[in-house]
């Protein structure tokens, strides 16, 4: 069905090639291989097609970004006309409706606490929610010239970073807004940041071709990969310890990292994707989840190196995906007009009794 190619460092120095395509495993796996990783090894497993999501979302124009409640009950929606949807997950609908932004919501992310959620939008404003009152409580409107690619909540919630094509990084003070430190180092815009759980270090990736990360106290340059291609989309771990970066070209590299380190690629997948736009880890590190252009989910099973899994049924480009706490829960947003919610392990319809009754109980989008 797709081409599938995984290299290591060590084999595309040391060792032969595998005949009739198949990847090479690098000798010390992501994860520790199962028991039966020996008799997959040059084998490729069939790949399952899953194409029944448990809820479709509708939307009366393109979804631009998506990401869960840390505790999962809610997932936000945004769109490309300003708008952000909040809905219940699991329980057959409901929304609640910010007019967040004057163009598209192009980023969304939600503190640990659950208590505020962050969106940044194509209108270069980055902009914190107070998830009670549903009210702007911070405007950072005096950093990014362009849209904004990326948000992500920092220390504990008490630092906000956002990203953008105008080729820079701000780090901000959520409440006061005042800069904590900025990154210029990028010569193009910059399309994805994530931070490693220690928060030493923030790695971003742009259209310039790079991979650089950089210290979020001084914000000097700590360490710089170049690509073939331009950067597209980055994930990672839970634990910090590896970094996928997606380019557009299709390519995606899986490297180790301490969570400032870029350079040491492990695996590389030759993805159907043609422009990797998002990627999600699972949260038990296994597989990671990726999405394009080509209107399909790849997942793919990091310890043997094979995509096991196609989610299909969106119409046109994915543009985001995100995992619930526990994998319960897939979120897929695309310029369909949908997001498609798909149950993943163990996942259950949460109870009512957990969900606002305020919010109104409707499966569309009104126009």
């Amino acid at each position: 069905m797709h081409k599938f190619v995984l290299l290591s460092l060590l084999s595309m120095i040391a060792a032969p090639r595998a005949s009739g395509g198949e990847p090479q495993l690098d000798p010390t796996p992501l994860t520790s291989p199962p028991t039966h990783s020996e008799s997959l090894r040059g084998r490729k497993p069939p790949i399952r097609v899953t194409a029944a999501p448990f809820r479709v979302y509708g939307h009366p124009e393109p979804v631009l970004s998506v990401a869960f409640r840390p505790d999962g009950l809610f997932l936000a929606a945004g769109c490309a006309k300003g708008k952000v949807w909040l809905w219940p997950v699991g329980t057959g609908g409901g929304y609640e409706s910010l007019a967040a932004h004057r163009k598209g919501v192009t980023a969304i992310a939600f503190n640990p606490q659950g208590t505020e959620m962050a969106t940044g939008g194509k209108d270069g404003l980055v902009r914190i929610w107070d998830l009670e009152t549903m009210e702007a409580e911070t405007w950072l409107d005096k950093s990014h010239r362009d849209t904004v690619t990326a948000v992500a909540f920092l220390a504990g919630g008490t630092l906000i970073a956002s990203a953008s094509e105008d080729d820079s990084v701000w780090v901000r003070n959520v409440i006061t807004g005042r800069r904590h430190v900025a990154y210029f180092g990028h010569s193009a815009a910059v399309t994805g940041i994530v931070v490693s759980p220690e928060a030493a270090c923030v790695i971003s990736g742009g259209k310039d071709e790079s991979l650089q990360s950089w210290s979020l106290e001084t914000g000097e340059q700590v360490d710089f990969s170049t690509q073939k291609a331009k950067v597209t989309a980055l994930a990672l771990n839970r634990e910090g310890r590896m970094l996928a970066s997606g380019t557009s070209d299709g390519v995606i590299e899986i490297r180790r990292t301490d969570g400032c380190g870029v350079h040491t690629v492990a695996l590389r997948f030759a993805s159907s994707h043609r422009t990797v736009r998002t990627m999600a880890f699972s949260g038990n590190g296994k597989f990671l989840y990726s999405a394009g252009d080509d209107h399909r989910i790849a997942v793919w099973d990091l310890e043997t190196g094979f995509q096991v899994e196609e989610i299909v049924g969106h119409e046109s480009p994915v543009t985001a995906i995100a995992l619930s706490t526990g994998d319960r829960w897939l979120a897929t947003a695309s310029l369909d007009k949908t997001v498609r919610l798909w149950k993943r392990s163990d996942a259950t319809p949460v109870s009512s009794r957990q969900v606002s009754s305020s919010i109104r109980t409707v499966d569309e989008v009104p126009q």
